[in-house]
């Protein structure tokens, strides 16, 4: 392992090796006027394919039941509620696919988008509730 000031840095070839991978991680270099515009979908800043999972491992946790096999709740009825005390620090996962379920809705902007095609997205998600399984099934 090599020590000292130029350790971490990569080799122009390293560089070049990593952008052939794909370019889903590539650098956002626009210009600020052209920067996310709230009126055009395409233009997210984060495109997240997010796998369809069984409730049992989301919302199913949260005792929500499905209605006509249906992998998510009404989002724009009553979602299930999220508890409270210390499981609120672990509730990012269920923020987030909120969040993204939203995202699918006409006339709603934000930082990430669903996208239905997974060739289409920056990154992947998996929406499995996991702080809410720890230990669900022991006594």
């Amino acid at each position: 392992m090599t020590e000292g000031p130029g350790a971490n840095a990569m080799s122009e070839n390293d560089d070049q090796s990593m952008g052939q991978v794909g370019k889903p991680f590539q650098a956002n270099n626009e210009p600020q006027e052209h920067a996310f515009d709230r009126r055009d979908r395409s233009n997210a800043v984060l495109k997240v394919f997010m796998y369809d999972l069984p409730p049992e491992f989301h919302f199913g946790m949260l005792d929500w039941k499905p209605e006509n096999y249906s992998f998510w709740p009404d989002i724009l009825g009553k979602i299930p509620d999220y508890p409270g005390g210390l499981n609120l620090q672990h509730s990012i996962e269920y923020w987030l696919t909120l969040d993204l379920l939203y995202s699918m809705l006409p006339d709603r902007s934000g930082q990430a988008l669903r996208v239905m095609d997974s060739r289409d997205a920056d990154v992947v998600f998996v929406p499995f509730f996991s702080s809410l399984s720890y230990n669900r099934h022991s006594r």
